[in-house]
């Protein structure tokens, strides 16, 4: 599958009747979710919600104030940090 193609089947609403909204609990390995809490393409509650529906996993939510989509490329130096620090724990 293209990642357009992939793309296109993450953004689909009808994704969301595919069951796997409830299955978060199944994932049994560390987890590392980022968001910057001005991001209108994936919204920060979205993380929040999945954070905590990672009740198995040892997940780690990082939240970025006042940073949206791109934090990652803008501020490269303090998101390294938390990635550096999952890899080394995993």
């Amino acid at each position: 599958m293209s990642a357009f193609a992939a793309f296109g089947n993450f953004i689909d609403p009808n994704q969301a009747k595919d069951g796997s909204f409830d299955r978060p609990h199944e994932i049994r390995i560390p987890v590392l979710i980022a968001n910057g809490s001005n991001d209108v393409a994936f919204p920060t509650h979205n993380s929040y919600v999945l954070w905590q529906k990672l009740t198995n996993a040892a997940a780690q939510l990082h939240l970025y104030a006042d940073l949206g989509y791109a934090f990652l490329f803008q501020y490269a130096a303090q998101f390294s940090r938390p990635i550096c620090e999952f890899l080394d724990s995993a």
